[in-house]
């Protein structure tokens, strides 16, 4: 980010790349911008610089959501996920109703304490 003297205090200098991630917008939508004339531009020895207000900067927070495919992806993930502690909740629900099957750390050392102390 650069920021000379002829910069208004109040609007950013970025060369295109820059700008893009700033607007949260691709450098190709910049150039479209800039030809369209509703983005300002200086060059400076080969070079553009998009001047931008500092308002119009995205913060982290603005971002979108992921892509509607990541989304899907992580629901179908998060789904798996939910289903298989379903089961296995349910596995130690059965477990604990039939303790000779499977007996739970509860019932053995309730009774290792009772072979302890008669």
């Amino acid at each position: 980010m650069r920021h000379t003297a002829d910069t208004p205090p109040d609007k950013l200098r970025l060369i295109v790349p820059d700008a893009a991630r700033a607007l949260g917008i691709s450098p190709e939508a910049i150039r479209n911008r800039l030809s369209r004339g509703t983005l300002q531009s200086e060059r400076h020895g080969g070079t553009v610089h998009v001047l931008i207000d500092r308002d119009m900067v995205r913060h982290a927070d603005d971002t979108p959501p992921d892509t509607p495919g990541d989304r899907d992806a992580l629901v179908a993930e998060l789904r798996a996920r939910i289903d298989s502690l379903e089961r296995q909740l349910d596995q130690e629900r059965q477990d604990q109703r039939c303790p000779g099957d499977a007996p739970s750390l509860q019932y053995r050392y309730v009774g290792e304490e009772h072979r302890r102390h008669p």
